[in-house]
């Protein structure tokens, strides 16, 4: 019967269709005690239609407050999976690595640095996790001449030459696929075309976006 009613009406609708029901039958009920015709063959039948009628509202409103309570608790339970989601740090699981290095594994020997900053802990924990995926797949880290950090930025940035080899292109992509698998917001970006070609793969890790 639940269903039935939600399928033909709103639980709003119905909210307010119990509620005048259950207002119709109460009324009903007083009118049939307080007028004086106790011995009258309707007496009875009148009191019992309007017990139902009150029943009945009850029951309809029953589920449509149901319904209405119901949508607002999904509701919250989504908006407070959505705030800890946005507030939380984000994680890389061992599963989630284990995929990346699935994904990057085939590109063994690709050349690649690694860059955030280093003096923030969310960040900094992100690209350690990275960095373990990267060895896993047999990716050859290569450090920059100079020190590098950042100074702005969010997500996960990765760096190649608009010039470089194809299969170096290719490696920056699938990278890019796996960590956004893993929900790291990677963007795949170009240098700049004038700087000499290099078939290094830079990876910026950024705040959480």
């Amino acid at each position: 019967m639940r269903q039935f009613l939600l399928s033909m009406a709103s639980p709003e609708f119905l909210s307010w269709l119990g509620l005048l029901l259950l207002a119709v039958g109460l009324l009903g009920q007083v009118a049939v005690l307080v007028e004086p015709f106790e011995s009258h063959w309707t007496h009875k039948p009148l009191g019992f239609s309007f017990a139902a009628i009150v029943l009945i509202g009850y029951v309809i409103g029953h589920i449509g407050d149901d319904a209405i309570a119901a949508r607002f608790e999904s509701r919250a339970k989504t908006a407070e999976e959505t705030l800890k989601k946005i507030t939380s740090d984000r994680v890389l699981s061992d599963e989630q690595v284990g995929a990346i290095v699935q994904k990057i594994r085939s590109f063994a020997g690709q050349e690649y640095h690694i860059t955030t900053f280093w003096e923030m802990r969310e960040p900094l924990a992100i690209a350690n996790r990275v960095l373990a995926a990267l060895q896993s797949a047999a990716w050859k880290f290569v450090p920059p001449a100079s020190p590098t950090f950042l100074i702005g930025g969010e997500g996960v940035q990765v760096w190649v030459h608009p010039a470089a080899d194809e299969q170096v292109r290719k490696a920056a992509n699938t990278l890019v696929d796996a960590l956004n698998g893993a929900d790291m917001a990677a963007v795949l970006k170009e240098q700049n075309p004038q700087n000499p070609k290099d078939n290094k793969i830079g990876i910026n890790i950024g705040t959480k976006p």
